[in-house]
């Protein structure tokens, strides 16, 4: 197994040079639950000669970046929208004729990090590259939204035997390392937020919190910081008023030369109520748990504590198992056991024994191994998944669970530089909910909070199980 591991800035393909980053200015927006972000990132080239870099962002994973433009010693170079083969081409030639040219991308197998190869940066030159973006903010079923401006990409794990699903350009390949420590350069990163509607804040090390009113949309509320280096920053929105089905309307732009932001978009928000659901439906809970080494320290005891809340709170008359895995997986029953104080005795024997000693993190195995075993009865079965997992074979793992029927999956994504795509992604391929545990989270009371959705009555109609 290896340790592939993306150091981001602004670095040179041919030989891994950093050029030396002065400043990050992040501009952030929230207008009810969308956020829109400007980020200009500061570079000044120390060396004699062109070269060809690669710059490698870490952005959450609903992110649509909508504009770029570099500014290099005064001269502006604007991106623009192309099929992603003439994209490159393009790219080539600029570069081939010996013009300054940037190309950008989502990585293949990285959907939460994005990369951009700026060609023959002028020895000397002060480079200012400006991402705008727009997404979603993350709501929890207490009205609770989080945006999450990510700061630290943690490393990814390749098995020897997934050489497929390894990426294969340059700009990953010399980035391949054997440490799992994240790279944090020495820069300097101011952040001003603007929250509509937004009155009380509180301000932390790690994140903003604002109650945000829906009778004030018109007002807003700013804050500004530097930020700590190498740390993920939230900004967490307490909703209040937003129960009535909401309309936002943003009119397209009527500049001609940029057609790509010219058409209209509407959105509408409604939260359905679910609370009068009578239905009872058997349920089978498989919790897989993350044993590998980047698990060790306070991730693990975590994880344990979460394994031990689950545990505590499981429905009667439900079977489940628990399944440990890291570059293997072992299985606590056979076959998942009824819920009695017998097998509650025996579970809770191996949640004060877990350790993180079973080498990588290979998720796709464990899983395939719940799969392949049929559901008894009209049983529907709910996976819990607890990992700080970064894996290149993401898309693979969210085929796998969208295919499967009678089955929701819930993820908890463990630390703070854990893959925003994984847990995302599954959970949304399995009709489950992610949740985020930070290392300087308090436990109990958001892992609560995500088992009083995940033990819920399951929803049936005449096709089967939703």
């Amino acid at each position: 197994t290896i340790m592939s591991h993306q150091n981001y800035g602004l670095i040179s393909i041919d030989t891994g040079y950093f050029v030396p980053l002065q400043r990050i200015d992040v501009q952030v927006s929230i207008n009810g639950l969308i956020a829109s972000v400007t980020s200009e990132l500061h570079y000044v080239s120390d060396k004699d000669e062109n070269t060809e870099t690669v710059f490698v962002f870490p952005l959450d994973l609903d992110a649509a970046v909508y504009e770029f433009e570099a500014e290099i010693d005064g001269k502006t170079i604007v991106a623009e929208v192309q099929e992603k083969s003439q994209a490159k081409e393009t790219y080539q030639d600029a570069v081939a004729s010996g013009y300054t040219a940037v190309y950008m991308s989502e990585a293949d197998n990285a959907g939460d990090i994005f990369r951009l190869k700026l060609g023959n940066l002028p020895a000397k030159a002060a480079a200012r590259l400006t991402l705008r973006y727009v997404q979603e903010v993350d709501v929890s079923s207490d009205k609770i939204g989080t945006f999450m401006l990510p700061r630290a990409l943690n490393p990814r794990y390749v098995p020897k035997c997934s050489s497929q699903n390894s990426p294969s350009d340059a700009s990953f390949r010399i980035h391949t390392i054997q440490s799992g420590v994240t790279y944090c350069p020495d820069f300097t990163m101011n952040l001003n937020a603007v929250i509509a509607g937004g009155t009380r804040m509180v301000d932390l090390t790690t994140k903003w919190e604002f109650d945000v009113l829906a009778e004030k949309m018109d007002e807003m509320i700013s804050s500004s910081k530097q930020l700590d280096n190498g740390i993920d920053f939230s900004i967490v929105l307490h909703y209040k008023g937003f129960e009535q089905p909401r309309v936002v309307l943003e009119t397209g732009s009527a500049d001609k030369n940029n057609p790509f932001l010219s058409t209209d978009v509407l959105m509408v928000n409604f939260s359905p109520n679910f609370e009068n659901l009578e239905n009872q439906v058997p349920c089978e809970f498989v919790i897989i748990i993350d044993c590998s080494g980047s698990m060790m320290g306070s991730r693990m005891e975590k994880a344990k504590e979460t394994l031990l809340l689950i545990l505590k709170s499981l429905p009667v008359n439900c079977k489940f198992n628990i399944i440990r895995f890291g570059s293997g997986f072992s299985s606590l029953f056979l076959e998942s056991s009824k819920y009695d104080e017998n097998s509650l005795k025996v579970a809770m024997q191996l949640q004060k024994n877990l350790q993180a000693d079973m080498g990588g993190t290979e998720i796709l195995k464990p899983l395939e191994n719940v799969f392949k075993n049929r559901l008894s009865g009209c049983h529907s079965r709910q996976i819990f998944l607890l990992t700080d997992g970064a894996v290149y074979n993401v898309p693979e793992l969210v085929q796998l669970v969208r295919k499967q029927k009678n089955t929701r999956v819930f993820t908890f994504g463990m630390g703070d530089v854990c893959s925003t795509e994984l847990i995302r992604d599954v959970a949304k391929a399995g009709n489950g909910k992610a949740t985020f545990v930070k290392d300087s989270d308090r436990l109990q009371s958001k892992v609560i909070k995500s088992l009083l959705c995940i033990l819920y009555n399951v929803m049936t109609s005449k096709a089967g199980f939703a």
